[in-house]
């Protein structure tokens, strides 16, 4: 092999390496504490939606965007903007993982993931609620 084929195959290699890395990395792990603390990276951010707090969202204003409030792990609330439309099932969701950045005292998100309630625990809570012990 020339010299020039051998540089070519190592550069090639290096920017698949570095697009990887790039592509695989959504951010770190952490709570609102954690993100406010560093605004400028973006964190992944597991907790629950606060329903005490309205689910704003005007398809005729911004299909685009979703607004809501979150408690993290930590219990620590906070507003977080969606840029998203909501999705469906939105206020039944067991627990969240948004991914995004602190943008002043709001969490802004550019991808959302849901855990939806399973089938199964439903009918187990409606076997329970008629008396019947689960096992």
């Amino acid at each position: 092999m020339k010299k020039s084929q051998i540089i070519g195959i190592i550069f090639i290699a290096v920017c698949l390496g570095v697009l990887v890395n790039a592509l695989s990395d959504p951010g770190k792990m952490a709570g609102f504490r954690e993100a406010f603390a560093d605004p400028e990276h973006t964190y992944r951010v597991s907790g629950l939606l606060d329903k005490e707090h309205e689910v704003i969202y005007d398809p005729i204003t911004n299909t685009s965007l979703t607004e809501f409030h979150m408690k993290d792990q930590k219990g620590v609330l906070k507003k977080v903007k969606l840029k998203k439309s909501k999705p469906q099932g939105f206020e039944m969701s067991e627990s969240l993982v948004i991914i995004g950045h602190a943008e002043g005292d709001i969490f802004v998100a550019e991808e959302m993931l849901m855990k939806c309630p399973s089938k199964y625990n439903e009918e187990n809570h409606i076997i329970q609620e008629a008396g019947i012990p689960v096992e």
